[in-house]
């Protein structure tokens, strides 16, 4: 499958997981998920989501993402045509023991969340010196 199809795809699988509750949705953002030695990165593509409007909680070993998107307005204008539908994000991962809970940060840029959640001491890979 090429680039394009499968993009295209994982916008149709958001679109398909809308839920009208009223005048807004509930959405699944899209994530995409590193690892470097230290630490997990989670990057959660939450358009029209700003800081103040982010919960992030871990309970009982889950990484819940919640995030409310506000609706746009722009002075002087009268919308033709929309496609942005404001709306409830929601996701959660189940987190291991290898993570330092209080170590998690979280920060928010153009639509993009980033949560970074830290190894602990002992799951950090570490090379041993062979003498």
């Amino acid at each position: 499958m090429s680039e394009r199809n499968e993009k295209d795809t994982a916008s149709e699988e958001v679109e398909a997981e809308r839920v009208d509750e009223g005048t807004r949705s509930r959405l699944t953002p899209l994530v995409d998920i590193y690892e470097t030695d230290d630490a997990i990165i989670v990057e959660a593509d939450m358009p029209g989501v700003e800081r103040t409007d982010v919960e992030l909680k871990i309970d009982n070993g889950v990484l819940s993402i919640v995030g409310h998107a506000r609706p746009r307005t722009v002075t002087g204008l009268t919308p033709l045509y929309e496609e942005f539908v404001p709306g409830d994000y929601y996701r959660a991962f189940a987190l291991g023991e290898e993570f330092d809970e209080s170590k998690v940060s979280a920060a928010i840029a153009e639509g993009v969340l980033t949560v970074t959640l830290p190894r602990s001491e002992r799951a950090r890979v570490r090379k041993i010196e062979v003498k």
